[in-house]
């Protein structure tokens, strides 16, 4: 194996040539697995033809490795593609979001099969099947995942289920919580081969101290009840997923009646402002000025504008209800509800800051926000942007952050 010494040695001498068909010029994670795994280089067969060739395997940790090197064969692919056109920016996203939603669903299959045969089927009580209802959050939820993200996940179940056909009683409530429990292992659980995707469950009801499972019911009351301003905006991007589509829907639709609201709810601003206030202080806290995320002009600020546009509104505009960022921007200019120029400005400003962040990631295959302080990934950063040095990049990106943060501004002018 390559040390990091000798990888960055390397690179040094190969980045100069500016070719970006040399893996190791991309990013040190392409570099080495494909050092490790040459025919990484060949571009992998589609995951349903892949994954026809696990639908054997019975043991949970041969398909944990199975799983763990089909990621990163895809992977090293997505990173190759972003590194050679900014204009791959969101079309990757949609294909790593569709590949985390088509993976948990047949992990889910694969799961409850295996847990069928003590404990039988989830069923309706008209024969129907209750698979276990994943709402994917955020990014997920928006078809727009990051390179190397997490995935936000919250489970839920119908409340009519009973289990049936198993040589073993369980109540139904443990049984959903065992499939959670088993989908986030097989995802997030770190072997030699890495992980398949971070899983972050803490969005669930009542957080990390709630149940990882609750059911439609306890659902609709806790959002009835107890769920706090930032959870609408939490809501706004969800999408619930499950075998049984009627069962997704079903609680889809619920959920999104605490979204939005009949009348034009200026209200809501209470919300973005505390969060504001928040991110402000953690920016003036922490340093984030080299954060492009959570940063000034960052990428939170400008999903929060387009955020707050569509809680106000989504009400009595139903075509801005998108849950994906780009879209969500066509829909308030095309509603008329923002500038057509403002809309296009944010939408090229949100594919650089998101090209930004792909990169980034794309690197070492690290959830990082943070532009680089060592000269080799600022290289590779002006390479990838055109930009003839650093100061260069940062002359780029300075003017982009700052009509960000101006927009962002504007739309809570009247907070004291």
């Amino acid at each position: 194996m390559t040390t990091f010494s000798e990888l960055e040695r390397i690179a040094r001498e190969r980045i100069g040539r500016n070719d970006l068909a040399d893996p190791c010029v991309l990013s040190d994670f392409v570099f080495q697995q494909t050092q490790r795994h040459p025919h990484y280089l060949v571009p992998p067969s589609s995951l349903s033809q892949v994954m026809s060739g696990w639908a054997d395997l019975t043991h949970r940790e041969a398909l944990m490795e199975k799983l763990r090197c089909d990621r990163n064969w895809r992977m090293v692919h997505w990173i190759r593609r972003q590194m050679h056109s900014r204009a791959e920016t969101f079309a990757i996203a949609s294909e790593l979001s569709e590949y985390a939603r088509e993976l948990i669903l047949w992990l889910l299959d694969w799961i409850e099969g295996h847990l069928s045969e003590s404990f039988g089927r989830p069923m309706h009580p008209d024969g129907r099947p209750a698979p276990l209802v994943v709402l994917m959050m955020g990014k997920l939820g928006g078809a727009e995942l990051n390179l190397s993200s997490d995935i936000d996940l919250i489970f839920s179940y119908p409340d009519d289920v009973q289990l049936s056909g198993g040589k073993r009683t369980i109540d139904v409530s443990t049984y959903y919580t065992r499939v959670a429990q088993h989908l986030v292992q097989m995802l997030s659980e770190l072997t030699p081969e890495g992980f398949v995707f971070r899983v972050d469950t803490r969005l669930r009801p009542f957080g990390q101290s709630g149940p990882l499972v609750c059911s439609f019911d306890a659902m609709e009351q806790y959002y009835q009840q107890h769920a706090r301003g930032w959870e609408r905006f939490a809501l706004l991007r969800m999408a619930a997923l499950s075998a049984n589509a009627q069962d997704a829907e079903q609680l889809q639709s619920m959920l999104m009646k605490f979204v939005y609201r009949r009348y034009i709810d200026f209200s809501v601003l209470e919300t973005p402002r505390d969060i504001k206030r928040r991110i402000e202080a953690e920016q003036r806290q922490r340093h984030l000025a080299d954060d492009i995320k959570l940063g000034v002009g960052g990428i939170r600020e400008l999903e929060f504008i387009v955020q707050s546009m569509q809680l106000i509104h989504g009400g009595k505009h139903n075509a801005v209800r998108e849950r994906n960022t780009i879209a969500a921007l066509s829909a308030l200019a095309s509603t008329g509800l923002m500038p057509e120029a403002q809309s296009r400005q944010l939408q090229k400003n949100y594919e650089y800051l998101r090209f930004i962040e792909h990169s980034l990631q794309g690197f070492t295959d690290q959830q990082t926000h943070q532009l680089p302080k060592d000269p080799l990934n600022q290289q590779r950063l002006c390479m990838l942007t055109g930009a003839d040095n650093w100061p260069e990049f940062l002359a780029r990106l300075s003017p982009v952050r700052q009509r960000v943060h101006e927009q962002f501004k504007q739309i809570f002018s009247t907070e004291d």
